[in-house]
């Protein structure tokens, strides 16, 4: 998805805010030939909202390269953050997705490297746990302090169903490439 034309939004308590708390337990990555991802239960991590709506983290996937352009530019990384309405069925409808893209730097970012700890799940239906020893811990904090482009989407894997709200971070994030 080129972004080039949606409209930004900046972080803001009055508009676009976050309640993630900080993630220092073991995370089950699941490799479903298409994406890495994991599974949220309840909604344990926070979320966001926007006005009065709220929605729950549900799933953090994420895709190599990247689904969005930035800049114009697919970019090695890209990190979906699945939300749904709270106190709801989960849609498309109530679905809101965050997305942070991530670009190559001499530095590890301390996010993904947890992430990465207890080994990535390399093959087809497999898993591995990761954030599994002290001190990985999941800030999105970091990821978040940026503006954000908001469009109506879909989903994207079959049926690819609309009415999802997606946030893209407008810059990507310098992470190690590794």
């Amino acid at each position: 998805v080129n972004l080039s034309l949606a409209p930004s939004i900046t972080p803001d308590p009055e508009i676009l805010f976050h309640r993630y708390g900080i993630v220092e337990v073991p995370l089950t990555m699941h490799n479903n030939g298409r994406a890495l991802s994991i599974q949220v239960e309840g909604n344990s991590m926070g979320g966001i909202a926007l006005g009065a709506l709220t929605w729950d983290l549900k799933q953090i996937v994420i895709h190599s390269p990247s689904e969005h352009t930035f800049g114009g530019h697919q970019v090695p990384l890209e990190m979906q953050l699945f939300h749904g309405r709270a106190g709801e069925p989960l849609t498309p409808k109530t679905t809101a997705v965050v997305s942070i893209g991530f670009v190559p730097s001499p530095q590890p970012l301390f996010f993904l490297e947890s992430l990465r700890q207890g080994g990535l799940p390399d093959q087809v239906g497999t898993s591995s746990v990761v954030n599994r020893q002290t001190p990985a811990a999941l800030n999105f904090r970091q990821l978040l302090n940026s503006t954000f482009l908001e469009y109506s989407g879909s989903l994207t894997m079959p049926p690819c169903s609309t009415g999802v709200r997606w946030f893209v971070r407008s810059q990507p994030v310098p992470a190690k490439l590794a």
